[in-house]
């Protein structure tokens, strides 16, 4: 197929599915329906602008589709982990060490609100990939900055009361569904 912007004698790759992209299989991923000869590249004698490497909108949607569903799926393994691992490892030695003080109920409001928190984010996140895209930036955004300041505060107070901020692994987590909220949003900026 030929590429309006460029001269008739230019061959337009990005456009002829068989040849070297192809089409997203299933919404994700590139794949090559056909193989790609090096002869018939050079046969072709295509001028490098004229390949576009860059997805369409169908591969961009179906790409953003997939990172807020992994996102999702990330911030639901940090919520569950948080609810049901966190709270025997983390959660009950520290109720247990504050005894009787009037603090105990402040600690169980903040285990739960952040719990629930990360529950919200999460299922926005699942859903934000039925949305369209400014609402898909709002949820991306907002959901990176939860998870990537509650990384920041585990890492820094860890540093403070270890010496290094890697020494309590819940960071990593934390930080990968932040970043992956992040990517989901910057990809679905257009």
């Amino acid at each position: 197929m030929l590429n309006q912007n460029h001269p008739p004698s230019s061959f337009d790759f990005a456009q002829d599915e068989g040849l070297f992209w192809g089409r997203m299989k299933a919404g994700f991923g590139a794949g090559l329906k056909a193989p790609f000869h090096r002869a018939h590249f050079l046969a072709c004698k295509t001028p490098l602008y004229a390949i576009h490497l860059v997805p369409t909108k169908g591969e961009r949607d179906g790409m953003q589709t997939w990172l807020f569903v992994l996102a999702g799926f990330v911030a639901t393994a940090v919520t569950l982990l948080r609810t049901f691992a966190g709270g025997a490892i983390d959660l009950e030695p520290l109720l247990a060490a504050l005894g009787d003080n009037s603090l105990k109920g402040v600690v169980l409001i903040n285990w739960h609100a952040l719990n629930a928190i990360f529950a919200v984010l999460s299922i926005a996140l699942l859903l934000a990939a039925r949305l369209s895209n400014p609402r898909r930036v709002v949820i991306g955004v907002l959901s990176a900055l939860v998870f990537g300041i509650t990384c920041v505060i585990f890492m820094t107070v860890t540093a403070l009361e270890t010496g290094s901020p890697f020494t309590y692994p819940p960071f990593i987590p934390l930080g990968l569904a932040s970043g992956l909220s992040a990517t989901a949003a910057w990809m679905s900026r257009r």
